[in-house]
Formats: C-alpha cells, sequence, structure tokens
C-alpha cells in the first residue's frame, strides 16, 4: 500500500503526513471541494490505477527514468538541469575553510606536524570530505596541507570506520556534509 511508503507524497495527499512546500489543495479539489471526500476519493483513483500497472502514456521517451512524470520536453529540462546540478561539488576551499571552523583551528593547523586529537581528526574528515563530496583528489588536499596523499587515503578510510561505530563522529561527519551542500547550494 502507497501509505507505507513514507518515500511517497502520496501520504500528504491522503493526509497522513505533511511535506514542507507540497501543496496538494488543487489535486484534491479535482476530486471534490470536501477536503475528507477529495482525499478519500483520490486514495480510491490512486489504488483503481496502480492495478492498471504502467502505462506508457504517463511516461516520456525518456522513461528509463521513471522518476520524472511529464511531456517529453519537461522530463528532458528536469533531467537536464539535475544532471548539471550533479556536476557542482563543493571546493577544496570550502571543505577546508568549513572543517577548520568546525573543529576552531587557525589556517595553519592542519598543516601541523604534531599529531594532536584535533588538528588529526580535522584533517581525517577533511580527507574524507574530499572523497566523497568534491572533484578534488587526494593529491591536490595533501599539498595544501603539506601531508602524504596516501596518509589522508588512510586516514578517510579510518575515519568513515569510526563513524560506523561512534555516533558523535557520525553527526560530525553528516554535519559536514550538510554545511558545505547548504553552502553550496545558497552561492
Amino acid at each position: 500500500m502507497l501509505e507505507n511508503y513514507l518515500g511517497s507524497s502520496h501520504r500528504a495527499y491522503v493526509g497522513l503526513d505533511t511535506i514542507p512546500g507540497l501543496s496538494s489543495d488543487y489535486v484534491l479539489f479535482c476530486f471534490s471541494p470536501d477536503l475528507v471526500q477529495a482525499r478519500r476519493l483520490f486514495a480510491g483513483f490512486v489504488n483503481k490505477r496502480i492495478a492498471e500497472g504502467h502505462r506508457d502514456e504517463f511516461y516520456g521517451k525518456r522513461s528509463m527514468y521513471n522518476r520524472v512524470v511529464g511531456e517529453d520536453c519537461f522530463v528532458e529540462d528536469v533531467l537536464r538541469e539535475a544532471d548539471s546540478l550533479r556536476l557542482l561539488k563543493p571546493s577544496l576551499d570550502a571543505v577546508v575553510n568549513e572543517v577548520t571552523s568546525m573543529y576552531n583551528l587557525g589556517g595553519d593547523d592542519l598543516k601541523a606536524a604534531n599529531q594532536k586529537r584535533l588538528p588529526s581528526e580535522a584533517r581525517s574528515l577533511a580527507a574524507w570530505a574530499v572523497l566523497e563530496l568534491t572533484d578534488a583528489s587526494f593529491n591536490q588536499l595533501a599539498e595544501r596541507i603539506g601531508r602524504d596523499a596516501s596518509t589522508l587515503s588512510k586516514a578517510a578510510r579510518r575515519f568513515e570506520i569510526r563513524c560506523q561505530n561512534d555516533p558523535g563522529k557520525k553527526k560530525i561527519m553528516d554535519h559536514l556534509r550538510k554545511k558545505l551542500q547548504l553552502a553550496f547550494l545558497q552561492a
């Protein structure tokens, strides 16, 4: 049943959930001006159509993507926009700046030759972020902070493994990902 699928907007249309930014009024009003009846009729309409299976007329020629429904030109525009967004990633500078800010470190603290916990962890996080979130390489990060690329690669993997067992580290990783994505979207 679609009501059990949390990733669908169906739950919002039938009144089980709310999704910020989703306006279901127009669609529901097409079924009835009475909200309760509109939701019931909408659910019935959808359930009846599910039994019909896949219908090609609801998908553009690029239906292999099945995540966008609409006219061919609309599907092409949406997919082109999505492809261009995927190519845009945070820069190496953004990663280094955000990591040093999160750990309250100075600009040269990542370069420091010591093994103090905070700079070492910050380097590991920066290495992970370079690997996962940017188009930059370990070599570029290594040159920037005066470390060996293979050491940074190992540090990134160790940090990722630690995050699996340490909710606090996972929270730091998720926080960095969100900060970089937000900063990038606002740019």
